[in-house]
């Protein structure tokens, strides 16, 4: 939790600052107060919009009282800091994280962490601290010191890098045309796009392997074709309100992203955006979208009942607001391990589960009646699949490279086989072909390596090299 809340305080800090510096105004406050809930999404940082509110009406922290604020006497304490401090008092932004960590994270080590946000190098003490007066005390607990001119900061342990301790961006690292970043040129950790951008373009970052931060500024309407595509390094990015549009393979292959969240504004989100992102555990949606909604860590199209998103803690509701599994929704979420398909699905579409390398086990329901090409392709954990008898056709390439996969149930509902069905399942020995199936297609059983017995019958129309490199097979 704590490293959760020390996270989400820099978010907000990084936000406002990229979007205001260190200007202090009502307006800019109100603006934070309205987007804090999409920056940080979950339940669990509900309190956030009410905190900021309370930022708003004690501005800048000069007018409190103690039955205005029923906070402890530490966080007084540093809010007196806040006051008196010119570095603190001019910085908007650096009180509201304070105050977002120390009333979220509720603990007494909640100060330390909060001022290692504002001063990296502040070395907070363990005393009690004492309750404000009206002179102008310094607080045992929480002093501040200035920070060094020689020497930079360092990272904190166990911490999340922040601002201060990683290179930034500089503006002319941007090659920026027509309002559309063409091209990050620098080799900053840290970005923070140019307030003029509107479209971030195709590949704009991609392969920026140690970029680590991204701040997109309010006027960003489109995030292009593979704009952060191996993007290795990148743990710390929030879309803003105003994103209509992200495209194809947006964020394929950022292996450290842990969490997206779509905002309100989003209209359209193409396929393979979260292609390989193992480690997303994560996703949610603003409850303001008119076109998609989360629920169970999926991204659901909300008209259309289709889950187009999943990660490794995805769980699909069971309420009938998923009835089609999308195409490519898990395309190389390695993370995932398992996945209960409930009972209102009747669509696996082509390649939604393609190369879930971790995928050992699930149940297909009797209700679906429909799984695309490569559905499960190069799921190399699953050992075991029973198709069920309302599926009557198993598409191209739908279970080929399971190379773990030792057992097959073919129901007898099931008219043909397509090509490469189960093309390199290096480990299935047997398979039993029932007689309703009337063709298979061209090299089904190809590569499988192993297979040494199947029960065939007569009429069936077999495509070319159905056996091909099954060195041990016989009919």
């Amino acid at each position: 939790m704590k490293e959760t809340v020390v996270s989400a305080a820099r978010i907000l800090r990084d936000y406002y600052t990229s979007q205001f510096g260190n200007s202090i105004t009502d307006i800019n406050i109100k603006k934070l107060c309205s987007v804090a809930t999409d920056l940080i999404p979950g339940d669990k940082y509900g309190q956030i919009r009410s905190i900021l509110s309370l930022c708003e009406r004690y501005h800048a922290f000069r007018k409190y009282t103690e039955s205005d604020l029923d906070w402890t006497a530490r966080a007084k304490s540093v809010l007196y800091v806040m006051q008196n401090d010119a570095m603190l008092a001019k910085n908007f932004a650096l009180c509201a994280v304070v105050l977002v960590v120390m009333i979220c994270d509720g603990k007494e080590e909640g100060e330390k962490h909060a001022m290692a946000i504002i001063s990296p190098n502040t070395q907070p003490q363990t005393e009690p601290a004492p309750q404000p007066q009206n002179t102008q005390p310094q607080p045992t607990s929480v002093p501040v010191q200035t920070q060094p001119t020689q020497t930079p900061a360092q990272p904190q342990a166990n911490t999340s890098q922040t601002q201060s301790t990683l290179t930034q961006s500089k503006p002319s690292d941007f090659e920026i045309a027509d309002g559309v970043l063409v091209k990050y040129k620098g080799e900053g950790e840290y970005v923070v796009i140019p307030q003029d951008v509107t479209t971030i373009g195709n590949y704009a970052f991609a392969s920026c392997e140690w970029i680590k931060t991204v701040v997109i500024p309010f006027g960003v309407r489109v995030i292009g074709e593979n704009a952060f595509y191996n993007c290795k390094n990148l743990n710390n990015i929030v879309i803003p309100e105003g994103v209509a549009t992200i495209k194809s393979g947006a964020f394929n292959s950022c292996i450290s992203l842990t969490n997206i969240h779509i905002p309100a504004s989003v209209t359209r989100i193409e396929d393979y955006v979260l292609a390989h992102c193992k480690n997303i555990s994560i996703l949610t949606v603003s409850q303001g979208n008119r076109f998609y909604h989360s629920s169970g860590n999926c991204i659901i199209k909300t008209t259309e009942k289709s889950l187009e998103f999943g990660c490794k803690n995805s769980i699909i509701p069971v309420d009938g607001s998923v009835t089609t599994i999308g195409a490519k929704s898990f395309y190389g979420c390695s993370g995932l391990t398992g996945i209960s398909i409930p009972k209102n699905v009747e669509r696996i579409g082509s390649m939604a589960f393609w190369a879930c390398s971790s995928l050992e086990s699930f149940i297909i329901p009797d209700s679906v009646e429909y799984i695309g090409s490569s559905a499960f392709c190069k799921c190399v954990g699953i050992k075991s699949i029973t198709i069920p008898n309302s599926v009557t056709n198993i598409e191209y390439g739908t279970f080929a490279e399971c190379r773990g996969l030792t057992k097959i149930v073919i129901p007898g509902g099931v008219i043909s086989i397509g090509k490469h069905a189960f093309m390199s399942c290096e480990s299935l020995t047997n398979i039993q072909i029932p007689k309703s199936v009337t063709s298979i297609g061209d090299g089904a059983f190809s590569y499988c390596s192993r297979l040494t017995d199947v029960l065939l019958h007569d009429g069936i129309t077999m495509g070319k090299d159905v056996f091909y490199a099954c060195p041990a097979f016989k009919v």
